[in-house]
């Protein structure tokens, strides 16, 4: 399954870098760290784990702490849970609860139905995809797990990762 860069990330060193929010075990404090791929961004701080190297977060060498998501609007609705899977003719949307009343439109396969819900198959074509990133005061992040939201941006994705062409299309 391929899709979008989703999830929290901080502005290190004018690069962008994912926040990652540790479980400690004997070999790592819990906390919030960052993921660095840019080798010139490797330092003492860092650590290697499971193959990727992280370093604590410093508050005062990041900015701007955002979270992106996504979601896709389809026949006049928003669902903010869908998956992508390349050998498939659609994407497979979130259509409601199990045991919910909310009806699925007839004009889509119910392609999952169990415990986690019911899923639809959704062309690509009668989709259109945003991409939300909200920014959050990094100190309160971060110090006391409270997302307070400084500002918001939704923009519309004018080709969608799963119309861009790859070595398996």
């Amino acid at each position: 399954m391929k899709s979008g860069k989703t999830g929290k990330f901080v502005l290190y060193k004018n690069v962008i870098c994912r926040l990652l929010n540790m479980c400690g075990d004997e070999f790592i404090k819990g906390g919030y760290y960052i993921s660095i791929k840019d080798n010139r961004l490797i330092n003492s701080e860092c650590i290697e784990w499971l193959g990727k190297n992280i370093k604590p977060v410093n508050l005062e060498e990041i900015d701007n702490l955002y979270e992106i998501s996504h979601y896709i609007v389809c026949n006049g609705r928003k669902y903010k849970h869908f998956d992508y899977f390349p050998e498939e003719k659609g994407l497979w949307v979130y259509a409601a609860d199990w045991g919910s009343n909310t009806e699925v439109d007839p004009k889509y396969e119910v392609v999952e139905s169990g415990r986690d819900g019911i899923y639809i198959e959704v062309p690509y074509d009668e989709v259109t995809l945003y991409e939300t990133k909200t920014y959050y005061d990094k100190d309160k992040f971060i110090n006391e797990d409270i997302r307070e939201v400084l500002s918001e941006e939704t923009y519309l994705i004018d080709e969608p990762w799963w119309l861009e062409e790859t070595k398996d299309n």
